[in-house]
């Protein structure tokens, strides 16, 4: 069954057999996806557990199809675009929080991730359909290959690194225009802007209530 991260969160605080590690994993994933709602997170997760092959350095994980496929048919979040950035965004963040060091939880939370950005990264480009990539995978030649070498995974982790990118560019645009305009030698052009702004605003919306031309 399905459970919030607040109760997965007071999981770990109250019972003391919980480990570090678990309290770890929580936090990283709070902290990379903190705008998606607790039932796309747990979705998220849950895909990355159907889909594990077992070992995070084997990237066959076609005995799972069956699994995968009858997962996705209700819960298809993972592999939905926002959902592959997603996975995308988490495995980043894992991976710049293990300080390089194989043996943390947020490297282990990395190499699932990024096994798990494969398989959804592969099923969106088979427009969803899980038992139809599964099935060219399992053919061999050349789609097997792209899958084996987790070429979706990085096609996926390109993309998302070039969107947040031109993302931060545009906030730096933005702060900019800010510093430019809005420093204390600039403040009364910036006031008299202002103020004709809203006298114009005014004069429309005066428009708009009292008519031009209309007596009383």
């Amino acid at each position: 069954p399905k459970m919030p991260l607040q109760a997965v969160r007071k999981d770990i605080d109250t019972d003391p057999t919980r480990s570090d590690t678990a309290s770890r994993v929580y936090e990283a994933i709070s902290s990379a996806l903190p705008e998606l709602q607790n039932e796309q997170v747990v979705d998220m997760l849950e895909f990355m557990y159907v889909q594990y092959s077992g070992s995070s350095f084997n990237p066959d994980n076609t005995e799972k199809a069956s699994h995968v496929s009858e997962f996705l048919e209700t819960r298809p979040f993972a592999v939905t675009p926002d959902g592959v950035d997603s996975l995308a965004k988490l495995a980043r963040y894992a991976l710049g929080q293990s300080d390089g060091q194989g043996n943390t939880p947020e490297h282990q939370l990395w190499l699932l991730s990024s096994g798990a950005l494969n398989t959804a990264a592969a099923i969106l480009d088979f427009e969803g359909d899980a038992a139809r990539l599964f099935d060219a995978v399992s053919r061999g030649g050349l789609e097997r290959g792209k899958y084996m070498q987790r070429h979706y995974a990085t096609v996926a982790m390109k993309k998302h690194v070039a969107q947040a990118e031109l993302k931060a560019q545009d906030m730096e645009r933005r702060k900019g225009w800010l510093r430019k305009h809005f420093v204390p030698e600039n403040m009364p052009i910036a006031m008299a802007t202002t103020t004709l702004v809203a006298a114009g605003i005014a004069w429309l919306l005066s428009l708009w209530v009292v008519p031009v031309g209309l007596s009383f």
